[in-house]
């Protein structure tokens, strides 16, 4: 098992269910600035970073614009994340998924998530799926393990699929414009319903 005792000031890690890690920071600021290169690849509404590689300094220029009023609010305004192993991946290495980009400002944090990525990784095969969740103790373990299902267990994403679809539109249409307004992007709408 690889050590993250470097870390152990800034989180721990335990598997809170199969191949699902729960990352658990001691604060906002490093967990948002850990996962924000990896979860905006994942989901970011902007084509600007969504999918691809990014700077962070180009984003944060983004998103202060876009949300914070002229200031980089992201640290405040996320409290949990979820991110699918095959997002880390495509970033840390994308040489394996035929992408030539590499991150073109590597930092502190990006060390950190491979640090983690490593670690979850560990004794488990390549091919195997998971799902790293994040929070500042439990304010939203449950609703980032439910993201973790979502995404590794089919009987229950189509259990979930069949509870959305069977909202009346009006209350769906609804709920996708608040996601929007959050800053959400279609690709994950029903996961967040």
């Amino acid at each position: 098992m690889k050590s993250l005792e470097q870390h152990k000031n800034r989180f721990t890690i335990s598997e809170v269910k199969p191949n699902i890690f729960f990352v658990n920071f001691t604060n906002n600021y490093d967990m948002c600035m850990t996962f924000l290169r990896y979860q905006e690849y994942y989901e970011c509404p902007s084509e600007l970073f969504n999918g691809k590689q990014f700077t962070i300094i180009d984003f944060m220029e983004w998103y202060a614009n876009e949300f914070g009023n002229g200031s980089f609010t992201y640290p405040r305004d996320w409290d949990g994340f979820n991110t699918p192993s095959y997002a880390i991946e495509e970033i840390l290495f994308p040489a394996s998924y035929g992408k030539s980009q590499t991150i073109p400002d590597w930092n502190k944090y990006d060390q950190t998530m491979l640090d983690i990525y490593n670690y979850c990784r560990d004794g488990n095969p390549v091919d195997n799926k998971f799902c790293l969740i994040a929070s500042v103790g439990n304010t939203a373990l449950k609703h980032e393990i439910a993201h973790g299902f979502f995404y590794l267990n089919q009987n229950y994403k189509d259990e979930m699929m069949s509870l959305i679809n069977a909202l009346p539109t009006k209350f769906y249409n609804r709920f996708k414009k608040i996601l929007l307004q959050k800053g959400y992007t279609d690709k994950v709408f029903d996961d967040e319903i």
